[in-house]
């Protein structure tokens, strides 16, 4: 089985509420799915969704400013600062 990292979503002021609950359930039911990231519009910060692999369990991972994430698999780092770079909040 292909383990499926993302996806990533952009919250906006219409779609941040949704994006970070029903949303959120309806794809952490994705069997394959081993992660899901939300990224705020509204302030640096990630919040990733991230399913250990020991127990199969959601865990929850938040990065801000000078703050990283690192996803399972090969897909590497997100870099807050780097995604956010040029960005005026």
């Amino acid at each position: 089985m292909r383990w499926l990292v993302g996806p990533v979503e952009v919250t906006s002021p219409s779609s941040e509420e949704y994006d970070r609950s029903e949303k959120r359930d309806h794809y952490l039911t994705i069997p394959s799915l081993r992660a899901y990231v939300v990224v705020s519009h509204r302030e640096l910060l990630f919040t990733a969704y991230v399913r250990e692999t020991a127990d199969e369990a959601w865990a929850s991972r938040e990065a801000r400013v000078h703050e990283g994430l690192t996803l399972p698999g090969k897909t590497g780092d997100l870099d807050v600062d780097t995604v956010y770079r040029g960005v005026s909040l």
